[in-house]
């Protein structure tokens, strides 16, 4: 090859350097050859109407993610706990409630809007019926007091 171990070819010297007169007549012509810019004025539309606040973006319409419901059930859950142990009366809700959020999570919204549903129906029959007995409760209470204060 007829080059020297250790040194480039001549023809690539002047190139890796920096120093080739077609590198250097390419860097001056390309200073030169862009044209300025000048700052144009964007084509803005804007609508004549307000959509409202808290308005979807115009678009492909996605269906809403279903609840899950877990504080309502953790909430009837400790309810119950407070009726002298019954925590197992709102435990179906916290059951339903999390396989909703992990059906939500995994994707499987059809198995989330499914267990979501039987979520609020056991949460609205719970909170129902704690409110029952928490009434049944003050009314008793209210009874014995009542006697007492007679006698």
């Amino acid at each position: 090859m007829g080059v020297p171990e250790g040194r480039a070819p001549p023809s690539l010297c002047g190139a890796v350097r920096g120093r080739s007169p077609a590198l250097s007549e390419l860097r001056s012509r390309s200073r030169r050859s862009f044209p300025v810019m000048e700052p144009r004025q964007a084509d803005v539309s804007i609508p004549l109407q307000s959509s409202g606040w808290g308005a979807a973006a115009p678009g492909p319409r996605s269906e809403p993610q279903p609840r899950d419901y877990v504080l309502w059930s953790v909430f009837n859950v400790l309810l119950w706990s407070a009726l002298g142990g019954l925590g197992c009366c709102g435990f179906p809700a916290l059951v339903y409630s999390v396989k909703a959020r992990d059906c939500k999570v995994s994707g499987d919204l059809e198995g989330a809007r499914r267990h979501s549903h039987r979520a609020r129906v056991v949460n609205i029959v719970c909170s129902v019926a704690v409110a029952v007995v928490w009434v049944i409760f003050i009314v008793i209470a209210a009874t014995f007091v009542s006697r007492f204060r007679d006698t």
